[in-house]
C-alpha cells in the first residue's frame, strides 16, 4: 500500500474548515440577525476532510478503502478530528466568559462527558462512511473521463 495520510494537511483543512464556518456563523448573527447553531462547525469538517482524504486514498490505490485497515485509520480521523472540535471549543469557552462554568459542576462534567463520546462515535462512523465515500466517487470520476 503506496498511501499514506498526511496529518499536517488534515489537521490544516479540518481546522481551516471549522475556523470557516465559525465566522460564518458568528457573521451570520452578528451581521444579518440569523441564529444558526454550531451543529455545522462541528460536523461539517470530519465529513469534507474524510472525503477529501478518500479521494486521496483512491488516486493512490485505485480501489475503495476496506478491511480492517480502513476501520483503524477511519478510528483516526474520527478521534483526531473530534480532538482538534474540542480543543476549538475549549478556546471559543475560554475566550467568551460565562461558558465554562457550566461545564465544571458534577451535572455539566457529566452531560459534557456524554456528548463528547457520542461525538466520537459519531465522528468514527461518519469518518468511515465519507472516508469510503470519497473513493468511491474519485473512482466513478476517473472512470467517466
Amino acid at each position: 500500500m503506496t498511501y499514506k495520510v498526511n496529518w499536517s494537511r488534515f489537521v490544516m483543512r479540518y481546522a481551516l474548515i471549522v475556523i470557516g464556518i465559525s465566522l460564518v456563523l458568528y457573521i451570520a448573527g452578528r451581521y444579518f440577525g440569523f441564529n444558526l447553531r454550531s451543529s455545522g462547525a462541528t460536523v461539517i469538517p470530519i465529513v469534507v476532510v474524510s472525503i477529501l482524504e478518500g479521494a486521496t486514498f483512491a488516486r493512490t490505490e485505485g480501489t475503495l478503502p476496506k478491511g480492517s485497515w480502513a476501520w483503524q485509520i477511519s478510528a483516526l480521523f474520527g478521534l483526531v478530528g473530534l480532538g482538534i472540535s474540542m480543543a476549538f471549543a475549549a478556546f471559543f469557552m475560554s475566550a467568551f466568559p460565562g461558558g465554562l462554568g457550566q461545564f465544571l459542576t458534577p451535572v455539566g462534567f457529566a452531560a459534557l462527558s456524554t456528548i463528547t463520546v457520542l461525538m466520537g462515535v459519531f465522528f468514527i462512523l461518519g469518518a468511515r462512511l465519507f472516508f469510503w465515500m470519497g473513493a468511491r466517487n474519485e473512482l466513478k470520476r476517473e472512470t467517466r473521463g
